[in-house]
């Protein structure tokens, strides 16, 4: 469905993709550190973020992806766990926010299925990545929401094949925009079609606004 320019971007102007790799989050490495199930999950370019005040330190998309390319490179359960738990420092905010999306590394076959849904929506897409994910289904992690694992297929398959799709984070934030821009239905960890339609949504506004799917995302994120 078509939409206006300024709905999505109200001044008139649609911002590059410098705009959505700046997004950046402040966190406490300290404090994550202590609610990892498993030191080695912690991702090493973590340490080397901007500073931010105190304790503090600041994380951005950019930063989200250079430790998603190691995952890629590498394949290994640990580093697609280090992956998620870079995910949650930058998409959530601290608090029993971090702590829920945390708790499910603590399953024994945890990073196992993280590696396996990122070897997925590489090589089959964002559509069948989201499948594996949720419901009953075969990586199915449990208390893993989709606003948690859209952001790890976002960050570990967003520069694979673009044939198969672009994947994008599909949050309550982005759920909720999307209910006031559209007049289609949509819900919270919503079935595999719905996931799929948002993401063709997206990919056509990009195309009409001349810009990238994610910065189409980014502009629902702060709707």
């Amino acid at each position: 469905m078509p939409i206006a320019l300024t709905t999505l971007f109200p001044d008139g102007s649609v911002p590059d993709r410098e705009w959505v790799l700046g997004q950046s989050i402040r966190f406490d490495p300290a404090a994550v550190r202590a609610r990892l199930p498993d030191a080695a999950m912690w991702p090493d370019e973590l340490d080397s973020v901007s500073a931010g005040s105190g304790r503090y330190r600041v994380v951005s998309r950019r930063d989200v992806f250079e430790v998603a390319a190691r995952a890629v490179q590498d394949g290994s359960p640990i580093v697609a766990a280090q992956l998620h738990v870079a995910c949650v420092v930058w998409g959530t905010s601290p608090g029993l926010t971090m702590v829920r999306a945390l708790r499910p590394l603590s399953q024994p076959d945890a990073a196992e299925k993280l590696a396996k849904a990122l070897a997925v929506v590489r090589t089959e897409g964002p559509v069948s990545a989201y499948k594996a994910l949720s419901g009953r289904n075969r990586l199915k992690i449990t208390g893993l929401a989709a606003g948690f694992f859209t952001k790890f297929l976002y960050f570990g398959g967003y520069d694979a094949n673009a044939l198969t799709g672009r994947p994008l984070i599909y949050d309550s934030r982005v759920v909720d925009s999307l209910r006031r821009v559209t007049t289609e239905e949509w819900e919270i960890d919503g079935p595999v079609d719905m996931y799929g339609r948002y993401l063709d949504l997206a990919a056509d506004w990009a195309h009409d606004f001349d810009t990238t799917p994610d910065v189409i995302e980014r502009a629902l994120f702060g709707r």
